[in-house]
């Protein structure tokens, strides 16, 4: 991706990589905790996995501290 990136890719999509941390977090989730009802709890985890991916890519694509 970064041999891409520096041959002039300006465009890579990660929208299905967002969803599958998204959803897969959630089930291990909720897999785990059968009785919680109250989503912010169990969407925080999920939030937190989508976060952390797109700080990985921000980094690997050399986008940080970028406006």
């Amino acid at each position: 991706i970064k041999e891409a990136i520096q041959l002039g890719i300006a465009k890579i999509n990660i929208n299905t990589e967002l969803r599958l941390a998204f959803s897969g977090n959630l089930r291990r989730y909720l897999n785990n905790n059968l009785e919680e009802i109250t989503p912010y709890k169990f969407l925080l985890d999920a939030e937190n996995s989508v976060k952390n991916l797109v700080i990985r890519k921000i980094e690997l694509f050399g986008s940080n501290n970028k406006a």
